[in-house]
């Protein structure tokens, strides 16, 4: 557009001054804040799987606490996203990896229980009052099986068959009026053991932990349970003995008068000891 010159003796009009330019918007800086929770999670993540295999009951808290932070940081789309990933998926396998540690090493524990120990044997002194003989390599199997007056001794008792009593049928029926006949083709017999107590529980224990069976010669097992009898002199196995206690008294069994000396006795010093063979004669 044209300006009009100015009536005479008046200065010239000057042209308005141009807007100035809008400023050019820029992207505003990404904080650095929002790299923290991908990274947190990521290390908890770590801390969870290195835990899982050293201190698996532990290792849950640091795997939440992962788990949390990277859902936080993926909904608020805080980047680097690959760690966030990266965090949720090693979290949770490392809870895994801590359950399987934790049932294995549970496992394992009670297998070595159900193991029970093998326990020790010393063969019985010479009559000449020589020390005990040491323990043959396969002493105390039912093939060759430990001399009576051995000592057995386990992690927690000590056993030791004092002697074994055939055709005592008369006086396991004497003892007690509702003791019964054994079946037809069978007898009493009376195991005389002694059970001390060398464990270090402060309740104490009962000798009802020894176990002693007879086993005949076709490898059958016959127990208390199999015949219910009050025995002569029977061991005391429902009092409380503490360290270094003993008890000794008889065991009644009904066995096969056929088998007589033939069978063995299994002898447990525990409840999960190893069982421990001695000839009956």
């Amino acid at each position: 557009m044209t300006i009009p010159p100015p009536p005479v003796g008046q200065p010239a009009p000057q042209p308005e001054p141009a807007a100035p330019h809008a400023p050019v918007a820029t992207a505003a800086p990404t904080p650095s804040g929002s790299k923290v929770l991908p990274i947190l999670a990521i290390v908890f993540a770590g801390i969870a799987l290195l835990t899982a295999f050293v201190l698996p009951v532990i290792t849950w808290i640091p795997a939440v606490a992962a788990i949390v932070l990277s859902i936080i940081a993926l909904v608020k789309r805080h980047k680097p996203a690959g760690l966030s990933i990266a965090a949720i998926i090693v979290a949770p396998l490392a809870w895994i990896i801590a359950i399987i540690v934790a049932i294995a090493g549970i496992a394992a524990g009670v297998g070595d229980a159900l193991d029970g120990d093998k326990p020790s044997v010393q063969l019985p002194s010479d009559e000449g009052g020589e020390d005990a003989a040491p323990e043959e390599s396969d002493a105390g199997t039912r093939d060759n099986p430990l001399p009576l007056g051995s000592t057995i001794e386990g992690r927690d008792w000590t056993v030791v068959v004092n002697s074994v009593t055939f055709g005592a049928t008369d006086a396991v029926l004497a003892e007690n009026q509702f003791n019964e006949a054994p079946a037809e083709g069978s007898e009493f017999i009376l195991i005389n053991i002694t059970a001390t107590y060398t464990g270090d529980d402060a309740d104490g224990q009962l000798a009802a932990f020894v176990g002693v069976e007879y086993v005949t010669p076709q490898g059958n097992t016959i127990d208390g349970l199999d015949a219910l009898v009050v025995a002569p002199g029977a061991l005391d196995t429902m009092s409380t003995v503490y360290n270094g206690a003993s008890v000794t008294g008889n065991i009644a069994l009904a066995v096969p008068t056929a088998d007589g000396t033939s069978g063995v006795l299994a002898v447990r010093p525990g409840m999960l000891s190893d069982k421990v063979f001695v000839a009956v004669s």
